[in-house]
């Protein structure tokens, strides 16, 4: 299972190169940029609004022994089982990895001219295959969840005190509506030059075998990287352009006229641009959007609401809000700018540091944490769940001058993932919308069990937040979520089975670069990262809890 991936040749194109097989293989290219001809890159004819699993199929027909996962902005692979989802892209390109799935190889084509000819769907999820057990145990260094059972189950029975409440009830217990239309070029395609790739790609999916699959320095292998699509995205498109048109120019957000200074972000559908009001001269964020699908003016919309409707200190102040008509539709985003980043800025900075001492003490932590829960109770109470709650999503400000985490103040930001607070898993069309959503929308190290695998006739509700909640705190104490490993990436299947692991004890309690935690905070994470959420404490809980232990810190 590899990938092999071409950067961009040029502003216009996407490329998917794809390797079957088990050994990665430089991919060169020459100063121009341009792709290896070797490399087959195919030019759609036509603008796209976005990169369909559909149409990726179409252009790498290898039937149902091939499992598609696609990169994300937050570099982790995602799987897609509903034909209609948009792939995700990763520094603007499309990479796929093609996994072999433990069957026989069963070749399936489609005639790309008939619109109605149906697309081959995969069920099976290749995070279900054994080479996937070594995720069971990670970090080495740490000791395993179930090492430290006996204590900590001694520990439960101390503290009877601490069982979390169910909650009872839910605020807008909104039902979900999972129907919703999708834009989709997917009918104008050349189909003259889709029969052409496709009848060069069965030649090669003929001759493959599992022998073949399993081969990483076969020809066969080698062979297959040539048979990606060569994907054309407006959306990346317009991104691109825009990065280098929007230095210096004006744009109007309602009532408030700015400047752009210099872009600060990118990603699949907007940039953060650094911009300056040209009436106060006052420094501020413009979130620009670029809509071009219904579904991402859905999630503008809900944006827009929450920010309308929470009004809270740890909540990010909405400025101005305004839209205008370009080559597309733009909506405008008006935020303060935080000078001080994200808290994933200050974790990244601390892990850099060459001080044996770690910043993010017991006390620290928590302090920052009490702001997080109340935040995220205030867009709770207000009927919404944010999905995508991680310390990249913190922003931190403070009225001091100097460095000292105390005076910082957390913020809750980016609402464009959030849903109602409440969700109804009906069908299974529900829930492998559930699923998509939830791969496009949040982080995988971040993101709840039941995100990853919605229950048919379940519900999903405010405690998929809670779950997040303890990786923040956990990656607050030490440096990163407890599923992600420097060298594995996200472990999903310790996610699933929440195995969390914490750094070796000492003299009774638990140290990170000679920080201690003791095993009540750590406890804490735990109750937060059982996989069934019903037993996990509620948001008010974590944020009660949080208040008494750091009022014990302060006593000490």
């Amino acid at each position: 299972m590899t990938e092999v991936v071409h950067p961009l040749p040029t502003a216009m194109r996407l490329v998917l190169y794809t390797l079957v097989g088990e050994e990665p293989e430089a991919v060169e290219e020459g100063k121009n940029r341009t792709p290896d001809a070797n490399f087959n890159a195919f030019p759609l004819r036509s603008a796209r609004e976005s990169v369909r699993l559909d149409e990726v199929l179409r252009a790498f027909p290898l039937g149902d022994a091939y499992h598609f996962a696609f990169r994300n902005e937050q570099g982790v692979y995602v799987d897609l089982t509903n034909p209609s989802a948009v792939v995700p892209t990763w520094q603007r390109k499309i990479v796929a990895r093609v996994t072999p799935l433990e069957c026989a190889p069963e070749v399936k084509y489609i005639k790309h001219q008939v619109a109605e000819e149906p697309v081959p769907t995969y069920t099976e999820h290749v995070d279900e295959r054994p080479d996937y057990e070594e995720y069971q145990s990670f970090r080495g260094s740490f000791l395993s969840v179930d090492d430290d059972r006996t204590s900590h189950d001694e520990r439960e029975a101390e503290r009877p005190d601490r069982r979390w409440k169910s909650p009872q009830s839910r605020p807008m217990e909104d039902q979900y509506d999972s129907a919703g239309s999708r834009n989709s070029n997917a009918g104008n395609m050349n189909a003259d030059w889709l029969r052409k790739q496709t009848e060069q790609a069965k030649d090669f999916a003929k001759k493959i075998n599992m022998e073949d699959a399993k081969k990483g320095a076969s020809e066969t292998a080698k062979k297959a990287k040539k048979w990606g699509a060569s994907l054309l995205s407006s959306v990346s498109a317009s991104i691109a352009s825009a990065t280098s048109a929007v230095k210096n120019d004006t744009i109007q957000v309602g009532g408030i006229t700015v400047n752009v200074v210099r872009p600060l972000a990118d990603g699949a559908y907007a940039q953060v641009l650094l911009v300056r009001s040209n009436g106060s001269g006052e420094t501020m964020a413009l979130k620009r959007i670029i809509c071009q699908s219904e579904e991402v003016e859905r999630d503008v919309q809900t944006e827009l609401r929450v920010l309308r409707t929470v009004k809270h200190l740890n909540v990010v102040p909405l400025i101005e809000f305004g839209e205008a008509r370009l080559q597309h539709q733009e909506f405008y985003f008006l935020f303060p700018f935080f000078e001080r980043g994200s808290l994933w800025d200050a974790i990244e900075s601390a892990r850099e540091s060459s001080s044996p001492l770690w910043p993010f003490s017991q006390r620290v932590a928590l302090h920052l944490f009490r702001g997080i829960c109340a935040g995220l109770l205030a867009v709770h109470r207000a009927g919404f769940c944010h999905r995508d709650l991680k310390p990249h999503n913190v922003l931190l400000t403070s009225s001091s001058a100097g460095e000292d985490f105390m005076a910082y103040i957390p913020v809750v930001t980016d609402f464009g993932s959030c849903a109602p607070i409440r969700v109804e898993v009906r069908s299974r069309k529900n829930s492998l919308d559930l699923h998509d959503e939830a791969s496009r929308k949040s982080s995988a190290p971040y993101r709840a069990p039941e995100l990853f695998e919605p229950v048919i006739d379940g519900v999903i509700d405010g405690q998929s937040d809670v779950w997040s909640l303890g990786c923040i705190l956990y990656a607050m104490a030490f440096g990163s979520s407890p599923f992600e490993h420097p060298r594995d990436g996200f472990m999903k299947l310790a996610c699933m089975n929440g195995r969390v692991s914490f750094p070796p004890e000492q003299n009774g309690v638990v140290r990170h670069r000679s920080t201690q935690f003791t095993h009540e905070f750590c406890d804490f994470i735990r109750d937060m990262l059982h996989t069934n959420p019903e037993e996990r404490p509620s948001v008010l809980d974590a944020l009660e809890f949080a208040e008494e232990l750091l009022s014990d810190e302060m006593k000490r």
